[in-house]
């Protein structure tokens, strides 16, 4: 009864608020600058759209020599979704699945995982890339998905211009400046999943005409999204940050911003209950001074805090970073750009006891690893990861330099450039590429590329022990037979890509964007055998199984190679309205295939060695098929329909043993009502006909549950 009433105070808190917004909006009054036009998406700003990942510097997307694909802010609107990692859905090359209500698994172009570490994602040019596992934290990056102003996602090589890390893609999240987004906005969500009070509130000001400003606080509270499956998997989190934008001079800008978090995710880590603890903030300064119309240089600087408490670790990292880049023409045919950029970082990563049952079957696990390896001081039984040394201070040292030269009346671009590095685990690197491009009109381009590019080493590599239960001898107690997998020389991953491409306008409705590669690896990461230990019970000390176990000790290095190939497509078209009621009718299709290989440098099968270990299966996991079909009408009446289509095929050996994840389709569908400037009310159906589906399955630490179909509503309000 409690309960109840309370739920029916939140919902009648809510709608009293609603109420009092929309009472609050003069029915005169617009949208600020922001203004929403039910037509306004069209292939005219699809040719002419503009991206900075490819080079450092602005170019337009079409005419890009690399696999380029941009989400704007429109698409994200209509799109439906609500989070950032699901909208890379969206992105041809792009694989994405979802754990549970807070995990996502995503990569491009293959090595999926929910520890995918070959992916550079980037906001508004800040690395949010962690050196603990060499990924994301995904569920972090949660912006106010009406302040993107578009999703840069480069399929390919980035390490040219964005360094390691940026294997086999780059995802730059570019948000909208405060000059576009004044006024007030507000939106409110509520649904199956989303508890009363979700949403976000905006506001843009300005202090005077060079200087405007936008501060925000989002909050949202998700239900689990399958209690049955044991992994409880609610969480909530409020965030709030702020930009500024000023015209310092007539050729200077100079850009503030910041965010900070805090949230709680419950959930099952090594099959423990856990509440983990998710903190952190950063703050962003950025300026650039055009010095004349062939010559500008842009300072950045930011800091960056990620404090996360789970159940098996305690993880801190602070980041500080500062960079400068000079864009210069000396000649009309050649523009350079070069720059060079200093990173340091204090990492202080603990681990801790789960102290359940299921931990207790691993007691005594690292006595174990002292006597294999000869450590020196014994850690607290009971941890199924080891961290050691606990504390590491990181830097990196790195420049890059690019020529872009053009000829026959810039018809022919040639670009060529280099990125140099030093880090303290692998020391020099360095990754050249070459990317020539055939523009002979507005309408067509033509491009090939071939890039170096390395997967430096992260602490998971170097500086952790892994321990698992896996059956080594036939009879022996499951619960006291351990795998330690750890690997001390761990080199840096290697990549050598081959790129080519195509896009025209073939009719002006009709846009389509191919791009194919071959991708040669080699000192992937796979674990191989060291030894076998039998270790007697009697050593261990007290609260140990009675048996003696039997460890399986591997060695986490560089041990494989391997070879990816892949098609992907992107069409646009805009069909001729000739229905009653339709105002604009856009279709987008999107295809994607990849084939990934992968042995271990003696000619052994990945997947016929040690095939229990569940990091080894990690790194060649793909869905060969991906395909995506979007409509979205524009009809009278202020209305919108959307439809999203999408379907992923079978992965194969997901997670601990030979776990498939079966093909599935997903239909989500979008209605919307604009009844003015001021007001957008929509609803949202996602997984229409699966009441669940299984994305992902559980891999390490991470437990996966099915994925529930999802209704929502939700108001936004602008005045």
């Amino acid at each position: 009864m409690v309960a109840s009433s309370r739920n029916r105070s939140n919902r009648l808190g809510v709608a009293s608020v609603i109420a009092t917004l929309v009472a609050s909006i003069a029915t005169g009054s617009a949208w600020a600058e922001d203004d929403i036009d039910l037509a306004s998406f069209d292939l005219e700003d699809l040719m002419s759209m503009e991206v900075t990942s490819v080079s450092k510097k602005a170019e337009r997307a079409f005419e890009a020599p690399a696999a380029a694909f941009v989400i704007t802010s429109e698409d994200i609107r209509r799109s439906g979704m609500r989070s950032l990692p699901e909208l890379l859905r969206l992105a041809p090359g792009a694989q994405v699945a979802q754990l549970n209500s807070s995990f996502w698994s995503i990569s491009v172009r293959g090595f999926s995982s929910s520890f995918s570490d070959k992916l550079l994602v980037l906001i508004d040019g800040r690395s949010v890339y962690t050196p603990l596992f060499a990924g994301v934290f995904w569920a972090v990056q949660d912006l106010p998905l009406a302040d993107v102003d578009r999703i840069e996602v480069i399929r390919g090589p980035g390490g040219t211009v964005w360094g390691a890390n940026a294997v086999n893609g780059v995802i730059n999240i570019v948000t909208k400046s405060s000059a576009d987004t004044q006024g007030w906005h507000a939106e409110l969500v509520a649904g199956e999943y989303e508890r009363a009070g979700s949403g976000v509130m905006r506001y843009g000001g300005k202090v005077n005409d060079n200087v405007t400003y936008r501060f925000y606080v989002k909050h949202f509270e998700r239900e689990a999204f399958d209690k049955a499956d044991d992994v409880n998997d609610e969480w909530r989190r409020v965030r709030t940050g702020f930009r500024m934008d000023a015209e310092v001079s007539e050729n200077g800008h100079l850009t503030l911003q910041g965010d900070l978090y805090d949230g709680k995710s419950n959930g099952v880590i090594a099959e423990a209950p856990s509440v983990s603890e998710l903190g952190g903030g950063n703050v962003l300064a950025r300026y650039t001074h055009t010095l004349s119309e062939e010559q500008s240089v842009t300072a950045q600087f930011y800091y960056d805090r990620t404090d996360r408490a789970l159940n098996i670790l305690r993880y801190e990292l602070d980041t500080f970073d500062v960079e400068l880049r000079h864009q210069i023409k000396p000649v009309d045919w050649l523009e350079v750009v070069w720059g060079g950029e200093y990173r340091h970082r204090n990492d202080d990563s603990r681990s801790s006891n789960p102290a359940t049952p299921a931990a207790a079957g691993l007691q005594g696990a690292f006595d174990i690893i002292n006597i294999v390896h000869g450590a020196g001081s014994i850690p607290d039984p009971g941890k199924v990861l080891h961290i050691d040394p606990a504390d590491r201070k990181m830097d990196l040292y790195s420049g890059f330099v690019q020529l872009e030269g053009r000829a026959f009346d810039e018809q022919v671009r040639l670009t060529v450039g280099s990125k140099f590095e030093d880090n303290d685990f692998s020391g020099f690197e360095w990754q050249p590429s070459a990317r020539l491009a055939y523009v002979p009109s507005e309408t067509l381009t033509v491009w090939g590329s071939f890039s170096r590019a390395v997967r430096t080493p992260s602490r998971a590599n170097h500086d952790i022990t892994t321990v698992g239960e896996t059956e080594l001898t036939p009879g022996a107690a499951t619960d006291a037979n351990l795998t330690l997998t750890r690997s001390e020389d761990f080199d840096s991953e290697e990549l050598l890509a081959y790129e080519m491409g195509l896009r025209i306008q073939p009719h002006e409705a009709v846009h389509v964007d191919i791009a194919g590669f071959y991708n040669d690896y080699d000192e992937l990461q796979a674990p191989s055998f060291d030894q076998t230990y039998s270790v007697a019970a009697n050593t261990l000390g007290a609260g140990v199984p009675p048996n003696d176990i039997n460890v399986l000790v591997l060695d986490g290095g560089n041990h494989a190679k391997g070879e990816a190939w892949g098609i992907e497509l992107f069409t646009r078209v805009e069909l001729p309205v000739e229905l009653p009621a339709v105002r604009k009718w856009m279709v987008d299709a999107t295809y994607s295939y990849i084939d990934v290989d992968i042995e271990r440098k003696n000619g052994d099968p990945i997947d016929e060695t040690y095939s229990s270990d569940s990091a080894l299966e990690d790194s060649k996991t793909e869905a060969h098929h991906t395909v995506g079909l979007r409509s979205r009408m524009s009809l009278d009446c202020d209305l919108e329909f959307d439809i999203n289509w999408f379907y992923v095929s079978r992965v194969k050996d997901v997670g601990p043993g030979d776990n498939d994840v079966e093909g599935y389709h997903r239909v989500d569908l979008r209605g919307a009502w604009l009844p003015n400037d001021n007001v957008e009310l929509s609803v949202v159906a996602q997984n229409v006909f699966e009441s669940v589906h299984r994305e992902w399955n559980t891999e390490l630490f991470v437990p996966a549950t099915k994925i529930p179909r999802t209704v929502y509503g939700k108001l936004a309000l602008k005045f």
